[in-house]
């Protein structure tokens, strides 16, 4: 159930256990890192580890191929830790158009996480896969590995060759109200000059529109005059 709740990008936290049977089947590589994660950081007996989850939702392309989810996974520990009671659910119909929302604003949100990391953030890369990036604090800045990772793993977002239009439909417009300028994918380039043509279409309306008011205020107070004859 957990391995399918992370591929469905559902999950927001997990605290493991002491042989991690959480993550068994997620994946191998990412388990030995948490595992040495375990053993050569966490020192006391008392420390706990938390990983937090930011994960995307995934979608089948134009091809019928399932594109997966993105997962960038964060270490914390801390020293106690609360567990509130879990609240049964209602299972919702949901319609496409709201699915592909979420789906664009869960890309969102992960890559928005992505930009505010920077040559001098105190993070390391513990784990880093096409589909999997998980950091965790310390206390030097990150390795010239660790922003070839981060880099490499926000680059798989873009330019999904055979995506369908509504997934970069959504997505460019919600990366580009939060990442304004440094968001510019194929999707962006192939539209922009469509973009243009509606703002020079819509500018020609409105003058044409300012043209016809214009010239009915002008003939009112005549056909004032005539009504009133």
């Amino acid at each position: 159930m957990v391995r399918t709740a992370f591929h469905c990008g559902l999950i927001k936290l997990i605290i493991p256990g002491p042989n991690f049977e959480e993550l068994q089947l997620i994946d191998d590589k990412l388990l030995q890192s948490l595992k040495d994660f375990r053993k050569f950081v966490i020192k006391s007996p008392n420390t706990f580890m938390i990983l937090r989850f930011n994960s995307t939702i995934p979608f089948w392309d134009e091809n019928n191929v399932l594109i997966r989810g993105y997962h960038h996974i964060q270490i914390r520990t801390t020293q106690q830790v609360e567990i509130d009671q879990p609240i049964e659910g209602q299972s919702h119909c949901v319609s496409p158009i709201l699915l592909e929302d979420w789906r664009a604003l869960s890309i969102q949100r992960v890559i928005t996480g992505l930009k505010f990391f920077n040559g001098e953030s105190k993070i390391k890369v513990n784990h880093s896969s096409k589909f999997i990036l998980m950091t965790s604090k310390t206390s030097t800045n990150i390795s010239t590995e660790g922003i070839k990772s981060i880099c490499k793993f926000e680059g798989t977002f873009y330019n999904k060759i055979n995506s369908p239009p509504s997934y970069n439909g959504h997505l460019c417009p919600a990366l580009r109200s939060s990442l304004g300028k440094n968001h510019r994918c194929e999707f962006c380039k192939k539209t922009e000059g469509t973009d243009k043509e509606k703002e020079k279409e819509k500018s020609i309306d409105d003058l044409v529109d300012a043209e016809i008011a214009g010239l009915e205020s002008n003939n009112s107070p005549a056909d004032s005059a005539y009504q009133s004859d």
